[in-house]
């Protein structure tokens, strides 16, 4: 199995190489394929240093546009680009409109993108460097003091944040970002920390569905498989989403679409008489909106809200049919895989057919995580509508059946969020010896559930263990 990993990982190589696929494309499949994030973040980074036009392309430029890194339109590295092209430290993007174009849309990735340029220095190079046609953006650095969209002291304000977290929420492959000594503050960190959602590699993969919801009632769930849109939205029970008891709202308002990859969702209005708004910026009659996590979502007098659901599975100790199946079942979520590695922060659900006192299971305990069974992913792969709910994980045929050993009681793995304060107020000593690894797993489950851990070296558990020993021999002496 490691050889067929080992040959898959070298052939997207190839591809991505050869611009057969874009680099999104390969972090994408890469890590579905359980390369590590730091396997294709290299991946990426050496492919990027390579990522500048040829010499040919150069010539074929001529002489103004070289010197200026414009080379002609065409297909570079999988992606296809209609006009001339601009080349930024191996970064390729849209040569910027001429001026007297329309003004671009309120709210939209031109319009920050725009702010950004008018605002030179700084604000002018990260325009240049951020957008959606923009594929090759690893490194982004937000510590430069050098001016532009900043407030006084020489720092990026929110405003500024949320200018380039708006260009920044279709990139894919970015793999690291220094933010410096900013004054960003809640709001813009809030508006940084929503772009970053739809990463692939700082996010690790965070899988997730798309929820409208009406206060605390889910109305659907998007995509829906099998099924690529668009998805209705509605007063009429004939809408994909129906929205009752607001006559406000349209019998069809306005349509959903999820991106190829679930992670991009966009609204069309369907010339609603009332009007369409997200985060209370309206949207033209017919027109369309991006929406992220968190957005408010206005139909007439109505406002429902977006919100990810994530959706991330590890699974641990399947059979290789069981493996298969799961595997199969996720293939069939867009945007879903599923994978042995337990990402840490991101992992939403752990697959076992069993209960087996693993490192795994330990962690989905202490997190919260729901413990299902193969065949609940199976029946979340088979829903046929949007206002279909998931399956309760704890219904028959969803849950892993009990452990044999006595030492396990039947249903502990049940989501418990008392876990996470078993150990507040306590300060815990982790003595040296045994397997770091082990000695992790310790220190991170610890910590989860509200311990104050502390690793200790050699010294200090020779003076604990005395500790230890006069604490019990007085207790010892009390009770006697």
């Amino acid at each position: 199995m490691a050889s067929e990993a080992s040959a898959a990982a070298l052939q997207m190589r190839a591809d991505l190489a050869a611009g057969r696929m874009s680099m999104s494309e390969y972090a994408r499949q890469a890590r579905a394929a359980g390369e590590t994030i730091g396997a294709v973040a290299a991946v990426l980074k050496e492919h990027a240093a390579s990522a500048k036009p040829t010499a040919t392309q150069a010539e074929a430029a001529g002489p103004a546009e070289a010197s200026a890194e414009t080379i002609p339109a065409g297909t570079y590295f999988g992606r296809t680009h209609g006009g001339p092209v601009h080349v930024v430290d191996g970064i390729y993007l849209p040569v910027v409109s001429a001026a007297g174009d329309a003004p671009p849309a309120e709210g939209s990735v031109e319009a920050s993108l725009a702010w950004l340029r008018a605002q030179g220095g700084w604000g002018a190079r990260a325009a240049e460097r951020l957008g959606p046609d923009n594929d090759f953006l690893l490194d982004l650095d937000l510590s430069d003091t050098s001016g532009g969209g900043k407030v006084a002291g020489g720092k990026i304000g929110p405003e500024a944040a949320m200018h380039v977290a708006r260009a920044l929420a279709d990139n894919r492959v970015l793999t690291s970002l220094n933010l410096g000594d900013n004054a960003l503050g809640a709001e813009g960190a809030h508006h940084l920390a929503r772009a970053l959602t739809t990463n692939l590699l700082l996010t690790e993969e965070a899988q997730s569905m798309w929820l409208i919801a009406d206060g605390s009632q889910t109305l659907g769930r998007l995509p829906v498989p099998g099924s690529e849109g668009p998805y209705t939205v509605g007063r009429h029970e004939s809408a994909d989403v129906t929205v009752t008891g607001d006559k406000s709202i349209s019998r069809k308002h306005l349509e959903l679409r999820v991106g190829e990859d679930g992670r991009t969702l966009r609204l069309t209005d369907l010339g609603s008489k009332f009007g369409t708004s997200v985060d209370n910026s309206k949207v033209d009659p017919g027109g369309t909106a991006s929406l992220v996590d968190g957005a408010s979502l206005s139909l007439g007098a109505k406002v429902l809200t977006v919100r990810h659901e994530p959706l991330v599975l590890c699974y641990s100790g399947l059979s290789k049919a069981d493996t298969e199946v799961v595997q199969a079942a996720a293939a069939r979520l867009v945007g879903v895989s599923a994978s042995k590695e337990w990402a840490d922060g991101h992992t939403s659900h752990l697959v076992m057919s069993k209960i087996k006192l693993t490192p795994k299971l330990m962690l989905a305990l202490a997190h919260g995580c729901p413990v299902v069974a193969p065949a609940w992913v199976e029946r979340v792969a088979a829903r046929k509508a949007a206002a279909e709910p998931l399956p309760d994980p704890s219904a028959v045929g969803c849950s892993p059946t009990d452990a044999t050993q006595p030492d396990i009681p039947a249903g502990c793995h049940a989501v418990r969020p008392e876990r996470r304060s078993l150990f507040r107020g306590r300060k815990l000593a982790v003595l040296p010896g045994g397997e770091a690894s082990s000695r992790g797993h310790t220190v991170s489950l610890l910590s989860l559930m509200g311990a104050e851990v502390v690793e200790a070296d050699q010294a200090d558990a020779a003076s604990l263990s005395s500790h230890v020993s006069a604490g019990f021999e007085s207790a010892h002496s009390r009770r006697g």
